[in-house]
């Protein structure tokens, strides 16, 4: 058996928008259900099975805890005692366990071979949190430790965060919450086990996922996103854009007002891609560094904007095809006539 331990710096959500006690709420039950069915992994490497046992009890006991005492953050003076604080943005500690079959210690190769697995499984765990109770599930700044070196699996929150604000226009389309045991049912058979290429349409986009939570903002986040719509909506690259909105539309059932939002927004991203593409986009010095350049907040923001809604859009059509219970989604064209 070898001993790991998941470092999560702060598994708190970045922001409290006004329906922060029901979000809060699912988290809990999202985390309880993930502690009763995402708490090992099984896999075989060259016909040794490894399995791999998570307690996710810490994370639990310390999002109920900030819970309760983040109301009390505005009302403390300096004079008052702020040790509990101290706990609040203290990292948390999640144990892991790796052991194969045969009795004693992992091998150092094992070890190895077993961090990779862990760090594997921590992709899909994210994404299935995520797409179940968006932004429930933030690994920013991450590390694993017990290897030979603390490997980093830095998985943020954040574009899903932003999501479940609420389904105001600015923040249209608002995600919404899907079972856990519905989602890992249907991860389940998108997923080809631990392979590292994708051989579906639907697991491209869920790669490409994976690649957006791994990174920060950049205009690469813009060519992400398009990669994963007209993957999984069976696009191709440069095709019609009508196309690619007509199959959102469809999947969504929009209606006209919505229909209409989709349009001039998708095409603000569009565009975007484009003019990246192009060579026609402002790139931004990789300090960002807003106090030496004003042009930097309008530039940024309008990358902001375009990447929280192509996630969101991205997000909400994975959630409706997992509450369709659909394992690919496809298209077809019918032509009709009018008699003369």
């Amino acid at each position: 058996m070898a001993n790991f331990s998941l470092v999560v710096p702060s598994p708190d959500r970045d922001f409290e928008p006004p329906n922060s006690d029901e979000l809060f709420a699912a988290d809990i039950l999202c985390w309880r259900a993930a502690q009763e069915s995402l708490l090992n992994g099984s896999f075989d490497d060259d016909g040794v099975p490894i399995n791999i046992v998570f307690d996710w009890r810490p994370i639990i006991d310390r999002l109920k805890h900030n819970n309760s005492v983040s109301s009390k953050l505005r009302l403390l003076t300096d004079e008052e005692d702020r040790s509990h604080l101290d706990y609040i943005f203290s990292a948390v500690e999640v144990p892991v366990e790796a052991f194969h079959s045969q009795a004693g210690d992992l091998s150092p190769i094992y070890v190895s071979t077993a961090g990779s697995l862990i760090q594997n499984f921590l992709y899909d765990f994210v994404l299935i949190m995520n797409l179940a109770t968006p932004g429930c599930c933030n690994f920013y700044r991450a590390e694993l430790r017990g290897g030979r070196l603390p490997s980093d699996v830095s998985l943020s929150n954040h574009y899903f965060e932003v999501t479940c604000f609420d389904g105001t226009d600015r923040r249209w389309p608002a995600t919404t919450f899907v079972p856990l045991e519905d989602v890992v049912a249907w991860y389940s058979v998108i997923r080809c086990g631990i392979s590292q290429v994708p051989a579906s349409r639907l697991e491209k986009a869920v790669f490409a996922l994976m690649h957006l939570v791994r990174e920060d903002l950049s205009p690469s986040t813009i060519i992400w996103l398009f990669y994963a719509l007209e993957t999984l909506f069976d696009t191709r690259a440069g095709e019609n854009f009508r196309v690619l909105r007509e199959r959102i539309v469809k999947l969504l059932q929009l209606e006209p007002m919505r229909e209409k939002q989709l349009s001039k927004r998708l095409r603000q991203l569009y565009d975007l891609r484009s003019s990246f593409v192009h060579g026609n986009l402002e790139v931004i010095h990789p300090l960002r560094g807003e106090l030496f350049d004003p042009s930097f907040d309008k530039i940024y923001g309008e990358l902001i904007d375009a990447a929280d809604f192509g996630f969101a859009l991205l997000v909400r059509s994975l959630q409706e095809i997992i509450k369709r219970r659909w394992r690919e989604i496809e298209f077809s064209e019918v032509l009709t006539g009018k008699d003369w």
